[in-house]
């Protein structure tokens, strides 16, 4: 009998849950030689990610730096390849990602709470390296003003910068 993983899926688990999901190993084994360049480097990323892991119980797993690399990973990607197959589905990531770093996730919060408006270590950190280590990104043009306006806990002003980046569906 086959097992799962000699037909290209395995058993993942999230929030304590599993299921059965696609083993991005197969296809490398398999289908890389028939691939295009930009679709080869959207499954590794993919498959790094996976193994990576994001979050768990709504709360990130992952350093601020492998958020912020990744943020701005599918941002060029997404420019570098935006007619391509991947291009749509790379810039919904990036928007995810970005989307994370600015809002956080309910129990990886941006505001520490009962912190009187004192911005978390793990996002400052993670601010800090995308403005620093990716400058000329998008990314860091947008986080840079959040940022700003975070670390003076001018929270209300933060927070209608995110409802315009909203609006303008630059973050989900």
């Amino acid at each position: 009998a086959l097992s799962l993983k000699d037909n290209g899926f395995k058993v993942l688990m999230s929030e304590g849950n599993p299921y059965i999901g696609q083993d991005l190993d197969f296809e490398v084994k398999w289908f890389y030689a028939y691939l295009s360049e930009p679709l080869k480097q959207f499954l590794t990323q993919l498959d790094k990610e996976e193994k990576e892991g994001f979050s768990e119980d709504a709360g990130l797993i992952i350093t601020p730096q492998q958020l912020a690399d990744r943020t701005a990973w599918w941002e060029n990607f997404a420019k570098k390849y935006p007619e391509t197959i991947v291009g749509r589905p790379s810039l919904e990531n990036w928007k995810s990602y970005l989307g994370t770093m600015m809002v956080g996730m309910d129990n990886s919060p941006v505001i520490e709470p009962g912190s009187s408006q004192k911005l978390s270590q793990y996002y400052r950190d993670a601010y800090t390296r995308i403005i620093n280590n990716y400058p000329a990104t998008q990314s860091a043009k947008l986080i840079s003003p959040y940022f700003n306006l975070l670390q003076s806990k001018q929270v209300e002003k933060a927070k209608s910068l995110l409802k315009g980046y909203e609006a303008k569906k630059i973050i989900y």
